[in-house]
Parts: structure tokens; sequence; C-alpha cells
């Protein structure tokens, strides 16, 4: 099953962004997301509204069902 990982930053504003990132490894741990968030929160100068800390990160599973299809 397909899963997500959403990553939730701080921003200097005081607000919050949200990153999500699909097809995820199975087997993702909490290290391995501490250090691509510290990463992202490092190259975070690059917006106009830095990104200053990580908050929390959270993988879903997901199930797609086609309710329509005409392609």
């Amino acid at each position: 099953m397909p899963k997500t990982l959403a990553m939730k930053f701080g921003l200097a504003s005081g607000g919050k962004r949200t990153i999500s990132v699909s097809d995820v490894k199975d087997d993702v741990n909490a290290e391995t997301v501490t250090g691509c968030m510290n990463a992202i929160v490092g190259a975070g100068a690059a917006f106009d509204d830095a990104l200053t800390g990580a908050l929390k990160a959270e993988v879903t599973e997901r199930t797609t069902t086609v309710l329509l299809d005409n392609e």
C-alpha cells in the first residue's frame, strides 16, 4: 500500500509549513526522518519565510478508490 510522509516545519514568521513526499520506504524510521528534516531546515533559508525547525512527521498509508475514470 502506498505511503506518504508529511513533515511539518516551523517558519520564521511563526507559521507552519507541511511538505509531503509520496512513495516512502516501508522501513522508514524516526532517525532517518529526523536527519532528512534537519537537512531541509538547513536549506530552508532558500524560502522567503525560512524554515526554523522540525515540528512533526507522520507516515500515512493510503488506498485509492477510483470513482470516475474517463481517460
